[in-house]
Parts: structure tokens; C-alpha cells; sequence
């Protein structure tokens, strides 16, 4: 492998995908991906979570705590995350997927 070739990988990567320059890929990483045991690429994406918009919402209630320095505890984290599914048509799919996923028999 040519020399700088990792650190291109590397530098395309961060570009592509927006990270910020604290954000270290360990050369390592690459190395391992690319040994031919290994594909570079994920093949299978898993199922799309269905907390996501859930997520997005809590994300930006952590970052708003944070920036007024009241940190948030994860029984907090999960209250609250309860609190935004409660009563929605959220807790409804997530109820629906955990049946069908867990193979529950009764909805």
C-alpha cells in the first residue's frame, strides 16, 4: 500500500460524512477493514429505529441542559424520553414492533 493512503481514506471519510476534526479514525481501523477478510463497506444496514424522531427531540433537550450546565441523569434521560412516547401513536408502533418482534402473543 502506498504511503498516505490510510490518512486519504481517512481524511475522505471525515469529509464526506461531516466530522468534526476532534473525531479520530485509528489508522488501525482501516488497516483491519482492509486486510481482505473484510469488506470496507457495511453490507446490511440494521432496521431504522423507531425512536428516532424521539431521539432527535431528546438530543437537543440534553444539549439545551447542558449548555446552562444542569446535567441530566439517565433515569431523567429516561423519563423524559417516556414522557414524549406516552399516550402518543408512538408508543402504539413501538408496542406493535416489540410484539412482533419479540413474538408476544397478546397486543
Amino acid at each position: 500500500m502506498k504511503k498516505g493512503v490510510i490518512d486519504e481514506i481517512i481524511n475522505q471519510a471525515k469529509l464526506k460524512y461531516n466530522l468534526p476534526d476532534h473525531i479520530t479514525i485509528k489508522k488501525d481501523t482501516i488497516r483491519k477493514r482492509m486486510d481482505g477478510t473484510r469488506s470496507l463497506l457495511v453490507g446490511r444496514l440494521g432496521p431504522k429505529s423507531l425512536m428516532e424522531e424521539i431521539e432527535v427531540i431528546l438530543l437537543e433537550m440534553i444539549l439545551s441542559l447542558a449548555r446552562i450546565q444542569k446535567p441530566v441523569m439517565p433515569t431523567q434521560a429516561l423519563e423524559n424520553v417516556n414522557s414524549l412516547v406516552n399516550n402518543t401513536e408512538k408508543e402504539e408502533e413501538i408496542k406493535e414492533c416489540k410484539w412482533k418482534h419479540l413474538k408476544l402473543k397478546d397486543p
